[in-house]
């Protein structure tokens, strides 16, 4: 009994984990070469953590698709193969 206990903890504290995309850098990722403001300082945590306010999935960065903040950072032929 105290296993299956101790199994399912492990299993809730892994749902409780996010990961931040690196490559190809996301429009508000601190590793995006074109972001000219201060990058989003949540992107590493999940949602509602740590004092966050806004909780749209992308917390209003669509506006900058079609500035230079927004150029593509990665461009793949199509059919073509990639590795992450």
């Amino acid at each position: 009994m105290k296993l299956k206990i101790i199994a399912l903890m492990g299993f809730a504290a892994g749902g409780l984990a996010h990961m931040q995309l690196i490559y190809p850098p996301p429009l508000g990722g601190q590793n995006n070469p074109y972001r000219t403001d201060a990058p989003n300082q949540y992107m590493q945590y999940p949602y509602g953590c740590c004092g966050q306010t806004d909780m749209r999935m992308c917390k209003g960065l669509l506006p900058l698709v079609g500035t230079p903040q927004g150029k593509s950072v990665a461009s793949w032929s199509a059919g073509s193969t990639q590795g992450w």
